[in-house]
C-alpha cells in the first residue's frame, strides 16, 4: 500500500474527532494500550514530558522540545493536529517521520486497529510512541490531543506533567464548568512525578491540589518562579537583566514561555542526569522554528499588506488575539474566518472587532465543519460587516488580498483547518 493511500485510509476509514466529532472519543484507553502491545508496549519505555491544556500547550511542546534538542538530546516531540503533512505530528530533532516508516508501523498496528476499531489519534500515538523508543530518543515532548485523563496519549508514565491553563473548549466531553474542564486535565497527573501549572487560577487550583495529593505529585505553580518576562521588540525579550530572543512574539507567548522556564527549573531540580544549560535554554527559545517546524501562531506570512495567521479557535484564544491586535498598527483590518461546528461561534464573533474591519467568512474542509450558511446567519444577527464569503477558504484569502490597501492587515483565524489551508 502506498503512503498516499494510507493516509487516506487513516483519515477516512479510522474516526477521528477532527473529521466528525464524538464518535471518535473513547472512555477508556483500552484501545491504545491493545495497540500499544502489538507494538511492544513502548509506552512504558518511553522517557518523556506531558503536556495537557486548554491554550498554549502546542506553544510549550514545541519551545520545550527545542530546548532539550539545543541541550544535546536526541528529542522526540508528538503535537496535534498537524497544518499541511501528517507527519508534523511525529518528529525527532525536528525531523518528520518518513514515509516509509508511516508505513512499517501502520503495517504492524493495522489489523488489530481493524480487530478494535480503533480511532485515528489511538493509531497515530500508538505509532509515536512505537517510533520514539524504536529510534531511541532520549526524551519525548508528548502534547494531549483532547483533555487528559482519557486522552490516547495518557498511557505514558512520565517525567514531568504541565498543564498550561483551563478555558472553555470540548465541553461536551470535558464538562461544562472549570473545574470539571480542570478534572480531565488533571488525569495526565502522575504518581510521585512533579507537576507545573502555568496559569494559577482560582476556579481550578483546588482540583490540582487534590490530585497532585492523591498521586504525592510534587505541584508548582509558574508564577512563583517569578519569571518577569517583558517583550521589547523585534523578537526580543527580557527577563530581569538578561535579554533573549524568540520569533513567538505574540504577547500570549509571555506566558507560554514562563511556564517553560519553570519547567525546565523543575526538570532540573528532579533529575539531574539531563543538565541544560542557561545557553541551551535561550538558544532553543531563540531556534524555536527551525528546531521544530512549529507554525500558525500569529504568524506572519507577508507584509504589505501584512498577513497573520493564527490557530485561535476558542474563546480565550480569540481574548488573546484581540490584546495582540490592540498592538497593532493598520488602515483596514480584514478578518478572515470559518469554524468548526462544536465551537460557540456566538460568543467568538461577539469578542471580534467591528470598526475598521471588514470580514470574509468560509468554512474548513472537512465533515465536522460549521456551515457557511449557518455562519452567515450568526453573523449577520451579530452585525458582522461581512464584505466576501465563500465555502472555499483559499478563494476567500485570494478575495482579501485583492481587496487589501498595502497597510491592511489580513488575520486568518478561527480553526486550524482554515490556517492550513492558507498555509
Amino acid at each position: 500500500m502506498s503512503y498516499q493511500k494510507v493516509i487516506e485510509d487513516m483519515f477516512a476509514r479510522l474516526p477521528m474527532f477532527s473529521r466528525i466529532g464524538g464518535a471518535a472519543y473513547k472512555a477508556d484507553l483500552s484501545n491504545t494500550l491493545e495497540l500499544c502491545e502489538v507494538v511492544h508496549h513502548p509506552q512504558n519505555n518511553l522517557r518523556c514530558i506531558h503536556i495537557a491544556g486548554t491554550n498554549g500547550k502546542g506553544s510549550v511542546s514545541n519551545l520545550l522540545a527545542s530546548i532539550f534538542q539545543e541541550a544535546g538530546y536526541k528529542t522526540g516531540l508528538y503535537t496535534s493536529p498537524h497544518l499541511k503533512d501528517f507527519r508534523e505530528r511525529i518528529r525527532i530533532n525536528g525531523e518528520m517521520i518518513s514515509q516509509d516508516d508511516v508505513l512499517k508501523y501502520y503495517s504492524l498496528l493495522n489489523t488489530k486497529a481493524d480487530e478494535i476499531q480503533a480511532s485515528f489519534f489511538e493509531l497515530t500515538v500508538a505509532m509515536a510512541f512505537a517510533y520514539f523508543v524504536d529510534n531511541k530518543t532520549d526524551i519525548a515532548i508528548i502534547e494531549t490531543g483532547l483533555g487528559g485523563r482519557l486522552d490516547s496519549t495518557n498511557v505514558v508514565q512520565s517525567d514531568m506533567s504541565i498543564i498550561t491553563n483551563i478555558g472553555y473548549d470540548h465541553q461536551q466531553f470535558l464538562g461544562n464548568t472549570l473545574e470539571e474542564i480542570a478534572f480531565e486535565k488533571a488525569g495526565i497527573i502522575k504518581k510521585n512525578k512533579p507537576v507545573v501549572i502555568g496559569l494559577y487560577q482560582n476556579e481550578t487550583a483546588k482540583v490540582f491540589v487534590e490530585k497532585s495529593l492523591k498521586e504525592h505529585a510534587p505541584i508548582y505553580y509558574s508564577k512563583d518562579f517569578n519569571k518577569d518576562i517583558q517583550y521589547i521588540d523585534n523578537q526580543e525579550y527580557k527577563i530581569g537583566k538578561n535579554k533573549f530572543e524568540c520569533p513567538l512574539t505574540a504577547t500570549y507567548q509571555i506566558e507560554n514561555i514562563a511556564t517553560v522556564l519553570s519547567a525546565i527549573d523543575v526538570y532540573k531540580a528532579y533529575y539531574s542526569d539531563m543538565p541544560i544549560t542557561e545557553k541551551a535554554v535561550f538558544d532553543g527559545l531563540k531556534n524555536v522554528l527551525q528546531n521544530t517546524g512549529f507554525q500558525g501562531r500569529w504568524q506572519t506570512l507577508q507584509n504589505h499588506p501584512k498577513v497573520v495567521v493564527d490557530v485561535g479557535h476558542n474563546i480565550d484564544g480569540i481574548r488573546e488575539i484581540r490584546k495582540q491586535l490592540s498592538k497593532e498598527a493598520f488602515k483596514q483590518l480584514r478578518i478572515i474566518y470559518g469554524a468548526v461546528k462544536d465551537k460557540d461561534v456566538n460568543s467568538i464573533l461577539e469578542l471580534l472587532p467591528r470598526e475598521n474591519t471588514s470580514y470574509y467568512l468560509c468554512e474548513p474542509p472537512l465533515p465536522r465543519k460549521l456551515p457557511l450558511s449557518d455562519l452567515i446567519t450568526i453573523a449577520q444577527k451579530q452585525n458582522i460587516p461581512i464584505n466576501f464569503y465563500n465555502e472555499n477558504p483559499k478563494l476567500v484569502y485570494q478575495k482579501a488580498l485583492e481587496d487589501a490597501e498595502e497597510n491592511d492587515l489580513i488575520l486568518v483565524l478561527g480553526s486550524f483547518f482554515i490556517v492550513s489551508e492558507i498555509l
